[in-house]
């Protein structure tokens, strides 16, 4: 991945993301990142590990769509119906008493929030499994996209109809995509990063 050198900052994610990312007409995409599963474990590794734990918990399989399959499973499906999953923060530049680089700010959200996509699918399976002492299981038939209604509103509201997910097929070796949208207004510069996801389904190993 391509990084550029330009300062930023990130502000209070927690507190600013459900107010900001409501709609706004002035809100654009400006690039869509896809990420490998091992990308996001050696990131992880240097930003969150603990993220890096609660994501890749022992014997857990991510399977996408785009994926041969090439993992046992045993039984059927565990899930009633699909899973899904929105994540999202964002960060407002410039702040002249940061000296971060912009692009690897983007990049670590980006890493941050595929990550917590991931986990959330796993223990939304979980809540339904009851494994034996060491069984594996496999999130299965995962695929990625947009919000249908980006670039204007991204609403996080997990009650969100699941027709509001519209799925993206990947172009390279990446799986999990990861939206960037830019909004300018005469202050400042606001990045949204939004990153979608569904399960079709979760097997036993």
């Amino acid at each position: 991945m391509k990084f550029a050198a330009i300062a930023t900052s990130v502000l209070s994610l927690a507190l600013l993301n459900t107010a900001h990312a409501g709609n706004d007409g002035n809100r654009a995409l400006v690039e869509a990142r896809w990420y490998t599963l091992d990308y996001l474990e050696k990131r992880l590794a240097v930003i969150n590990p603990g993220l890096l734990k609660e994501t890749f918990p022992g014997r857990t399989t991510y399977a996408f769509v785009d994926d041969v399959p090439g993992y046992p499973v045993k039984g059927a499906n565990l899930l009633r119906e699909p899973s899904q999953t929105l994540q999202g923060a964002f960060m407002r530049w410039p702040d002249p008493k940061s000296g971060n680089v912009l692009a690897t700010a983007v990049d670590d959200l980006c890493v941050k929030n595929a990550a917590l996509g991931l986990r959330s699918l796993y223990r939304q399976a979980r809540q339904v499994a009851h494994p034996k002492p060491g069984q594996g299981i496999v999130i299965a038939g995962i695929s990625t996209g947009e919000l249908k209604s980006a670039p204007q509103d991204l609403d996080r509201t997990p009650s969100r109809n699941r027709d509001d997910i519209r799925s993206v097929r990947p172009t390279d070796e990446g799986r999990i995509r990861c939206n960037v949208y830019r909004t300018v207004t005469n202050r400042s510069t606001v990045y949204d990063i939004s990153v979608v996801m569904r399960s079709l389904g979760a097997y036993w190993k």
